[in-house]
């Protein structure tokens, strides 16, 4: 049955398909015609009709084929009237037209539009009655037009005359009562009246000015249809109200406006066309475009039907016939009104207005058309009535309406509690409310009146009280003063509302509501009266002075301190006459007479302000604090504007009337004005008043006059202001912010000091000690700002500096957060020789309690404590060595100081040993006490840093010393939990605040793991200790400065032990007899296990921070061990989970003692791991961990002390027995003893024993690793090729598992290897051929190194793995090898015009034609190309990246000479290309070729993101400078250049010449003058379109501006070399010094900021669809790949700026992650250096990575400031720039104009004095190199200049102290690299202070190489930047402490050996030297093409170079104690010797 079903089945489909074949063939008849059409169809549609099958019919296909030979008759034949009526005609009609093949049908309709509108013609012309049988032709006609209008959406839009029909059958009665008929219509045809819609929708799309057919389409709404038109709404509020214009809202307007009295229009209709326009105005007036849609400025007295609210008024709204409209229109008119009321009342009534003669006519129309709806016979509807009580309460809100309205009004809202007009009711009560007090003279009565009145007679219905007490709540403020009426009736409500059982919890919330105003009203009263009470008390004369005013002071206070003004007020003039008015007496006053304590907490310096500005003169008129304020006046700013508006200007001036004095505006006013102008605007007055009429103005020149007029008037207003006005509003609002306060009582105080007599400010200064240490003071410590605080910021700023005692300051510094202004106080105390003068003639006071002799002891006491709390080691060390009395503290310190713990305590030790002897010869010196306390503490500390707990606890519990803060700390550790708890209970007595959070931590330590000490309760009792803990230290945390630093670490320390003892809290509850069986708890344990292995202390915390959260978390491990243990033994089920704390316990155990290792504290970790012993049964996984940790600390050791230890780490590797180890673990143990064995020298052993460990695990990277470096040592001795390969296949391999940065020194490694390789390339070969696995990521880093290779003869192998790099990271390879392309081409362009016959042009010769043809291939765009590779080896030029292209016109015709040269000669040219013209482009050697190569590959897989990356780059040629900028930049550049000459030829300064170098540069400066030197050569011709459009265009406008004519000449004369004189240096010198200033100020003036729209359309409409593009340098330093931030805008606004030595553009560049960040984009000249440059900030990054992992360097937060930088074309660079950052030379150039004098005054100063020496005829000594420093140090540049700006710039000490500390480390870091990597000399132009944070980054640094030698230049007078200046501003103890430490810090880091730096160094300086080659060969022999560096010179002279690097480092690395190398070094730097030795332009006084 089945079989034969389905064989039958099987037939019917053969069947199907060979009728569709057969139907198939009729297309592919040529003879079959027109004729068979129809029988086809009959036969195709019997054939579906009879097997009931159409939808998926296979007939129909076939069918089409052959209908569309023959579209035209097909199309008549369905339109034809009989085939029309048929079904089954039609959908196969519309299932041809929408078909994917239907366009010549649609074609064919579309072309004749008649035979559409015929359909429709037949149907009216028989006018068949429609009925459910017949065909609808019209449906079928309106189907058919929306067919079309879905393909083609446009079409409609041109036939008028369809849509004429449509519209007609739209707006047909008839129409409508056919759909009304639902039963009597085919159900087909429900759809019509939307598809109707939808096709007039489109027409209406295309032609919006049609709004008439618009309103016909909201007909839609106005009937009942089955279909849904949401779309239309939809159109409307998202298209219409949205997005049109505010004259298409005004046309639409008064559209309305026309039809709203035609009655043929619905009421319906127009209620839905209200429903338009209203959103339409609500969403501009949103958009502040309310004057622009009504139609101009507010004139409520005129009638101007342009005017919206005129026509509304007067047009639409209709008072005589207010119910002329159905009630939907009204209740939208009135919405309408509500709204224009709200946002446009000054357009309705202007009240001041009193002349106008129409005045108030519309307030009276609108008031009269709302007013029926207070008649109840009137309204019946709710919503109507309520809509016109909104209109009403908006009016009452805006303008002055009568009492008796307002009153007959808000008794009806009262009454209104219908539900259905709630929300309406609610709104308008809103508005009404708040306006009632100040609408009438009692309006606070009339509330109460009202409000009682209806709760009394209407309250029975609980509907009315929901309705009317709500109001009360919500306004509870407003009813306050009539409370009493209504309370008792609120008390009744409540037992109605809330006690009922009917009650809802609506009206519950209700009555607890009300309850809750009750209390707050009886607060408020509480207050206010006691308030009152105290002022009539003080305010009484006969009881001032009385004991009972004293009894009331504290309420008296209170009373000053009120929030409502004019109660404060009242106590504060009482305040103010009882005390005189003189400043002196004042501030006495506040000193000693007023006790605050008793303001408590509040910050009362807002009291003290108002006393002290309150006896301001009265009289004096209010001034502008400083001119720069003022605005300049109209005609001063004219006179800049160009020619044509000046004239203009001048016309409107002599229609001026009357002259004004305007200039003397004065900004400070701006505050009083407002007020004053808001004083006339509000419109109190009654609406009906009537004036004479008023001449309307019509004349612009009048309306200007009236407003100059005004204006005038308004500034006359100003100058009566007077100052103790502004001063009385600044105290008042001072009561509002306390910030306020502060910063003005800090800038107030010290301008008031100046103005006291001596005697006075002697006699405040006595009192000010007393009064700032008072107790009155302690309860203001936890304020912030405290008032003591803001005092003592006050007091430090004035001079003379008031002299406070060390400890008073130091006392004040930690209790008022003062920390940084005490630190600053003491070092000016203890290192300004004027303060310690001052100091020591003080008078006594009662306040000295020892003799004054030791002050500057006592100084330095309070100094060096603040600093250890701060946390300031480095500081704090600094200090200690200038002050220590035995040599051996030093020593000590130092070691302590770097980590050296073990030393230190060793040091301490002998310290103590050494006093010990000298006390036995004579008694102790008071003065070496503190030094002796130093060694107590400091060796403590040494025992925690190296974990010796037994030892601390033996030492606190000795006896003599009990020390039960130390025990605490130690003995739960051991543990000794008794012992703890005696301690306890001993520190609790005497806690210092700061540490009771620890107090609370131990308690819960006890708590949990006493064994004695079992809580019952004991979960909640530690949770109770987590929050009083977690409250005291945050607590601690706000008495902290505001900018978190080293301080802030011990409470973040805190925070992760007190959340780790809530933790042991949940894992002691899961191991409780009760709990211990349940698997949750297992569980619990074991997250909490795993969250305690991932949260770790920082590489940074000291050791003893690691051994409190590792001993802590071991003691519960070990709860965890013994709890299952002997749980076990009853449940042996669960035998094993012991295991999970013995594996935490050892995996612990391991951790500890690898940080104690990292920490360089190896004896520390050996003895860690060590304790792993005592577990018994090691997971093995922990035993392999232990060794290798072991062996690594042997490792270590032998790196410092040598062979013994190598030996030993060997042994623990061989007596460790293998078998129990995994094959991975074995191999890496073999790999550790191959290492071993290499270093102790058993070569042979080492290669087998790696060679096992990878043959044991080939994917084990460390063995890879180790092994190559072992190969890599064996080839550079041996040279062996198949070495070389091998070691690069190691490091290759080893980089396949790694992550990115691991990877970094083997991939350093291999690209040095690559210098070794030999003819056949067989080291190259290797790294193309084991590549392949090496993650693209791997190799980021290094792509300059990359494109290096490239161009020399490894090149080809190179290419492979670039186009790898480049398919996963398009934008890392594409900008930097785009570049390198231009760049070559470029210098090939220079040789071909330098006549080198290689770069020549490619000849015209049959061979090249017959090769191009295989190659034009590449894409049929482009031009054709001629190629001298091998076929096919295309070269990229597609059309739409205009940027770069091969093919580019050729520059001069190939001469005769080069017409041999055909392309098969040279072998080395490998492709060639360009266009085939008649003269020959030029040929583009191998480097270029592989370039382009690549570029091509990039193109073609990623087109999007390269064509916006092109889009982008050529978008920034608008970002050149301008001529004057460029002529600029240029002559600065040859100012550097001749100040370099000038210096080289100090030895005869008159006789000094121009070098030929110099001549040429200033020659051709003049042959380009303003149309730039770059532009001249071939730069032009590397840019696209856009950028040859903008030279062109600049060149333009240059060429025609006057003044550039002008300058130009002058110029040309100024530099003529033919002049007698003009060859002398200096006086060169001073002609390019003036034409600097010239164009300096020139360039001032310019603009300084442009839109981006207005030059770069693509760059302004750029956004994240265009591209996924990353921020420029986001890849070169490669991360995860969540990181990465894409470019989601470019900012529209690009400024200009002056940095770099350049006008650079400043473009703002906003993230998808919401940030903006700022890029300079900076024009280079310089191609080959800009690469130097990169190149170092290359080697600074790499080296950031290490100092991220060491901990000496990450504790003191050492990170060099790379900015990125991105070379976008040779000549272009973007820059990430903070904005906050100024050069080292800008700051001084600030400084130098402040003091008037000429910022390189100091150097012309320097030659002047040489000459004056040399012409006497004796060279200039030393002794006069020094005088001229000295000099130029008294009389120009002061020592405090740089200083003198940080305090200007950073007026908050945190902020002083935050920047000086940052910069310090920052320029120790840079002072470091120069000195080390042996860089340029940073001048002050390269040093960019980041004026944000301290940050400091260098530009333009370079490797500094001798030109000729090739050597790194060791030979300058100072090591780095330590001018005197910078040593002033970072003072002494800052250089010998922080800046020392941080460069022996870094240099300690960078020498350890696993980071292997010199790798690093030998990969950068490779490309280094392969550059000074190439510079030096281009030099020799211009125009030929340099060869490749030979491999061995470059061998050597890179390691040459690496090695005088890496002496230096390791000789600022060694390190005894407490002289360090670096010591001298900055002695050295320091030293006035050296400086006066360096060139003046490099400004060694700076």
């Amino acid at each position: 049955m089945d079989r034969s079903y389905v064989r039958v089945k099987f037939c019917f489909v053969q069947e199907l398909k060979t009728c569709a074949a057969i139907i198939n063939i009729f297309h592919m008849i040529p003879a079959a015609s027109s004729k068979l059409i129809e029988p086809l169809i009959l036969v195709t549609l019997a054939g579906e009709k009879s097997l009931f099958l159409e939808a998926g019919s296979p007939f129909r296909d076939p069918l089409v084929k052959f209908l569309s030979r023959y579209p035209d008759v097909a199309v008549d034949l369905f339109l034809s009237e009989a085939r029309l009526k048929e079904h089954q005609w039609n959908r196969l009609f519309e299932f041809i037209l929408t078909h994917s093949d239907g366009k010549k049908f649609r074609e064919v309709l579309e072309s004749n539009p008649a035979k559409l509108l015929n359909i429709g013609q037949q149907q009216s012309a028989e006018s068949i009655p429609v009925t459910a049988g017949t065909n609808d032709l019209q449906f079928q006609m309106i189907k058919l037009i929306s067919v079309l209008t879905r393909f083609e959406e446009a079409w409609l839009s041109q036939h008028t005359q369809i849509v004429t029909n449509l519209l007609t059958i739209w707006k047909s009665d008839a129409f409508i009562e056919r759909h009304k008929k639902v039963d009597s219509v085919d159900f087909v045809i429900w759809k019509e009246p939307a598809l109707l819609i939808k096709c007039l929708l489109n027409y209406f799309r295309y032609h919006t000015n049609d709004i008439e057919l618009l309103f016909h389409i909201l007909r839609c709404f106005t009937s009942r249809f089955i279909v849904q038109f949401q779309f239309v709404k939809d159109f409307l509020d998202n298209v219409v109200a949205a997005t049109y214009t505010i004259e298409w809202k005004r046309t639409a307007f008064f559209k309305f406006v026309d039809i709203f009295h035609d009655q043929t229009w619905t009421q319906d209709l127009k209620a839905k066309i209200l429903h338009i326009l209203i959103p339409c105005f609500q969403l501009a007036f949103e958009k502040n475009e309310g004057e622009k849609l009504i139609g101009g400025i507010p004139t409520p007295d005129q009638d101007n039907l342009e005017n919206i609210i005129s026509a509304f008024i007067t047009k639409i709204i209709d008072p005589e016939n207010p119910f002329g409209t159905s009630d939907s229109v009204r209740i939208l008119l009135l919405q309408l009104s509500s709204l224009l009321v709200e946002q446009a009342s000054s357009h309705i009534h202007d009240a001041n207005n009193k002349k106008a003669l129409n005045q108030g006519n519309k307030l009276r129309r609108l008031m009269t058309f709302a007013w029926p709806c207070l008649l109840s016979k009137n309204c019946v509807d709710p919503a109507t009535k309520y809509h016109g009580h909104l209109l009403l309460s908006h009016i009452i809100a805006k303008f002055a309406i009568h009492k008796r309205i307002i009153l007959q009004f808000f008794h009806s809202l009262l009454k209104a509690h219908a539900v259905e007009a709630r929300a309406v009711v609610k709104q308008a009560l809103e508005i009404l409310i708040p306006a009632m007090p100040g609408r009438m003279e009692d309006g606070n009565g009339m509330l109460t009146h009202w409000n009682k009145k209806i709760i009394v007679e209407e309250g029975h219905t609980v509907a009315q009280l929901v309705h009317i007490l709500p109001l009360v709540v919500r306004h509870y403020k407003v009813y306050y003063p009539v409370r009493h009426h209504l309370i008792p009736l609120m008390v009744n409500s409540l037992q109605r509302l809330g006690f009922t059982s009917s009650a809802t919890i609506e009206h519950r919330k209700l009555a607890v509501d009300l309850a809750e105003v009750v209390i707050k009203w009886e607060v408020q009263r509480v207050k206010d009266d006691q308030e009152s009470t105290e002022v009539r008390i003080h305010k009484d004369e006969s009881l001032s002075g009385t004991e009972l005013t004293s009894k009331l002071e504290p309420a008296f206070l209170a009373g000053q301190r009120c929030n409502q003004s004019p109660i404060r007020q009242k106590f504060v003039e009482v305040f103010d006459n009882s005390i005189p008015k003189r400043i002196f007496d004042r501030l006495l006053y506040i000193t000693c007479s007023q006790n605050w304590e008793s303001m408590g907490g509040h910050f009362w310096i807002k009291q003290c302000l108002e006393l002290v500005l309150a006896v301001a003169m009265s009289g004096h008129t209010i001034q502008s604090s400083s001119p720069m304020n003022l605005l300049p006046s109209a005609s001063s700013i004219v006179n800049l504007a160009d020619s044509q508006e000046r004239a203009a200007f001048a016309n409107i001036m002599k229609m001026k009337e009357e002259p004004m004095d305007v200039e003397s505006v004065d900004s400070n006013k701006e505050e009083e004005e407002i007020e004053m102008e808001l004083g006339g605007v509000s419109s109190d007055d009654n609406t009906s008043s009537k004036e004479p009429p008023k001449k309307e103005l019509q004349e612009p020149k009048q309306s200007i006059n009236t407003l100059l007029q005004r204006q005038a008037k308004f500034l006359e207003t100003c100058r009566e202001v007077k100052t103790v006005l502004y001063l009385t509003a600044l105290s008042q609002l001072c009561h509002c912010t306390t910030d306020l306060t502060h910063s003005i009582w800090v800038d107030i105080f010290p301008r008031i000091w100046k103005i006291l007599s001596e005697k006075q400010q002697g006699m405040i200064s006595g009192e000010l000690i007393p009064f700032m240490c008072s107790g009155s003071h302690v309860i203001q410590k936890d304020c912030h700002p405290s008032s003591i605080h803001t005092f003592l910021e006050g007091l430090s700023h004035v001079v003379p500096p008031v002299q406070i005692r060390p400890a008073v300051l130091k006392y004040l510094g930690k209790t008022h957060n003062l920390w940084h202004r005490a630190c600053l106080l003491l070092e000016q105390l203890a290192f300004d020789n004027s303060a310690q003068q001052a100091l020591k003639n003080r008078p006594g006071s009662e306040y000295e309690f020892e003799p004054t002799q030791s002050s500057q002891q006592e100084t330095l006491d309070c100094l060096c404590e603040l600093y250890s709390l701060l946390k300031e080691s480095d500081m704090w060390t600094g200090l200690w060595q200038k002050r220590s009395k035995f040599n051996e503290t030093n020593t000590a310190i130092a070691y302590e100081q770097h980590g050296f713990f073990e030393q230190a305590q060793t040091a301490y030790e002998q310290c103590m040993t050494k006093a010990r002897q000298d006390h036995n010869s004579a008694s102790a010196q008071p003065t070496t006490l503190p030094e002796y306390k130093v060694w107590e503490e400091h060796w403590i500390r040494c025992c925690k840093e190296l974990n010796q707990w037994d030892l601390l606890l033996e030492y606190a519990t000795s006896k003599g010393n009990t020390n039960p803060h130390l025990v605490l700390e130690s003995a739960w550790r051991v543990p000794n939990w008794s012992v703890m708890k005696d301690a306890l209970a001993q520190v609790e007595l005497s806690c210092p605040k700061e540490m009771a959070w620890k107090v609370n931590l131990y308690r819960g330590y006890i708590a949990i793991c006493h064994p004695d000490d079992h809580h019952l309760n004991m979960v909640t009792m530690i949770e109770r200790l987590v929050e009083v803990s977690s409250n005291l230290a945050i607590k601690e945390w706000r008495r902290l400065p505001a900018v978190v630093s080293h301080i802030h670490v011990p409470l973040l320390q805190a925070a992760q032990q007190i959340m780790e003892l809530q933790e042991a809290a949940q894992i002691n509850q899961g191991l409780q007899p009760a709990n211990i069986t349940r698997s949750s708890s297992l569980h619990d344990m074991k997250a909490i296990v795993k969250t305690w292995r991932n949260r770790l202390p920082m590489i940074s915390d000291d050791l003893s921070h690691w051994s409190d959260i590792f001993t802590w978390r071991q003691h519960h491990y070990q709860f965890i061990v013994s709890h299952y243990d002997s749980h076990a033994s009853q449940d042996p089920a669960n035998s094993n989970h012991s295991m999970l704390g013995v594996h935490a316990s050892a995996q612990a155990i391991i951790h500890f003692g690898k940080i104690a290792r990292k920490h360089g504290l190896t004896g520390v970790c050996l003895d860690s791991l060590s304790r792993i012993h005592t577990i018994p049964s090691v997971p093995i996984v922990d035993c392999f961990q232990k060794i290798r940790q072991q062996v690594k600390c042997y490792l270590q050791m032998a790196g410092t002390m040598g062979k013994n230890e190598l030996q030993e780490g060997l042994e623990v590797i061989e007596s460790t027995n293998l078998k129990y180890f995994t094959k991975e673990f074995t191999a890496e143990f073999y790999a550790l003893k191959g290492m071993f064995l290499a270093q102790i020298g058993r070569s042979d052993d080492a290669n087998k024993a790696f060679s096992a460990a990878v043959q044991m695990h080939d994917t084990l990277v460390k063995a890879w690793a180790l092994w190559g470096d072992y190969l890599e040592n064996v080839f550079t001795k041996d040279k062996k090729t198949e070495l070389g390969v091998s070691a690069i296949t190691c490091f290759l391999h080893a980089c396949r598992h790694q992550n990115e940065s691991k990877s970094r020194k083997y991939l350093a490694k291999v690209l040095w290897l690559l210098t070794y390789d030999d003819e056949k390339s067989s080291l190259a070969e290797a790294v193309d051929k084991y590549c392949v696995g090496v993650p693209p990521i791997q190799w980021l880093p290094w792509i300059p190194q990359l494109l290096t290779c490239l161009v020399r003869s490894e090149g080809r192998l190179i290419m492979n793995l670039l186009s790898q790099v480049g398919r996963m990271y398009p934008q890392a390879v594409y900008f930097p090898i785009r570049t390198l392309y231009l760049t070559l081409k470029i210098e090939q362009r220079e040789r071909y015009k330098s006549g080198d016959p290689s770069a020549a042009p490619v000849s015209r010769t049959p061979s090249t034609t017959q090769q191009s043809s295989a190659v034009t291939t590449t894409t049929a765009t482009t031009v054709t190309t001629a190629s001298s590779g091998p076929p096919g080896s295309s070269v990229p030029s597609t059309p739409t990246t205009p940027g770069i292209s091969l093919t580019e016109e050729p520059l001069q015709p190939a001469t005769p000479s080069s017409a041999g040269l055909t392309p098969g000669v040279t072998g080395s040219q490998k492709g060639g290309a360009g266009q085939q013209t008649d003269a020959g482009p030029i040929r583009a050697p191998a480097p270029m070729w592989r370039c382009s190569k690549i570029m091509h590959l990039q193109r073609e897989l990623h087109p999007t993101i390269l064509n916006s990356l092109e889009g982008i780059v050529d978008q920034m040629v608008w970002f050149r400078e301008n001529w004057y900028e460029e002529v600029l930049r240029q002559l600065k550049q040859g100012l550097a250049k001749c100040h370099a000459v000038a210096f080289e030829n100090r030895g005869a300064v008159a006789d000094a010449t121009i070098t030929p170098h110099t001549l040429n540069f200033v020659k051709k400066l003049v042959s380009t003058f303003g149309v730039g030197i770059e532009n001249v050569s071939s730069v032009s011709t590397t840019f696209s379109s856009a950028a040859s459009e903008s030279l062109a265009r600049r060149a333009q406008a240059t060429a025609q501006d006057p003044v550039f004519q002008k300058m130009k000449s002058q110029f040309t004369t100024d530099f003529d070399f033919n002049v007698p004189g003009s060859t002398k240096l200096h006086n060169l010198i001073n002609k390019l010094k003036k034409w600097i200033k010239i164009l300096e100020a020139k360039t001032k003036l310019l603009p300084k900021s442009f839109l981006i729209e207005e030059k770069c359309r693509f760059l302004s409409n750029f956004s994240q669809h265009t591209a996924e593009v990353e921020l420029p340098g986001e890849f070169l330093l490669p991360k995860h790949s969540h990181y990465y931030v894409r470019i989601a805008r470019f900012m529209p606004r690009v400024e200009i700026v002056q940095k770099h030595n350049t006008a650079a553009r400043r473009l703002y560049i906003r993230g998808h992650n919401g940030k903006v960040y700022p890029y300079l984009v900076v024009n280079d000249a310089c191609l080959t250096e800009s690469r130097r440059e990169e190149r170092v900030l290359q080697l600074l990054r790499m080296m950031n990575h290490f100092l991220t992992k060491q901990k000496e360097t990450l504790r003191r937060l050492l990170y060099f400031t790379v900015p990125r930088v991105v070379a976008i074309s040779p000549q272009m660079r973007l820059v990430e720039d903070n904005p906050a950052s100024v050069s080292l030379l800008d700051v001084y150039k600030q400084r130098c104009t402040k003091r008037g004098i000429e910022h390189d005054a100091p150097v012309a100063r320097y030659y002047e004095r040489l000459a004056t020496v040399q012409a006497r005829g004796s060279q200039a000594s030393h002794q006069v190199l020094r005088d001229i420093l000295k000099d130029v140090q008294s009389n120009m540049v002061p020592r405090g200049l740089l200083k003198e700006w940080a305090v200007h710039t950073f007026q908050t000490a945190t902020d002083y102290w935050t920047f000086r500390k940052t910069l310090t480390i920052q320029l120790a870091l840079m002072g470091f690299a120069e000195f080390v990597l042996h860089l340029t000399r940073m001048n002050p132009d390269m040093i960019y202070l980041h004026q944000d944070c301290g940050y400091v980054n260098i530009s333009y640094f370079k490797f500094d190489i001798d030109d000729q030698s090739g050597d790194l230049d060791a030979n300058r007078p100072v090591p780095f930047r330590l001018t005197p200046n910078i040593a002033e501003f970072l003072t002494m103890t800052g250089v010998t402490g922080p800046l020392t430490a941080s460069m022996v810090a870094s240099a300690r880091c960078l020498v350890q050996p696993q980071y292997k730096l010199p790798s690093f160094l030998r990969a950068i300086l490779r490309d280094e030297y392969i550059t000074w080659h190439k510079k030096k060969q281009e030099e020799m022999k211009p125009g030929v093409e340099p060869t490749d560096m030979d491999s061995d010179q470059l061998i050597t002279m890179v390691t040459k170079a690496v090695s005088a690097i890496t002496t230096r480092l390791h000789n600022l690395a060694t390190f005894d104690g407490a002289e360090s190398r670096v010591s001298t070094l900055v002695a050295a730097a320091n030293s006035h010797d050296n400086l006066c030795r360096m060139d003046p332009a490099w400004h060694p006084w700076l």
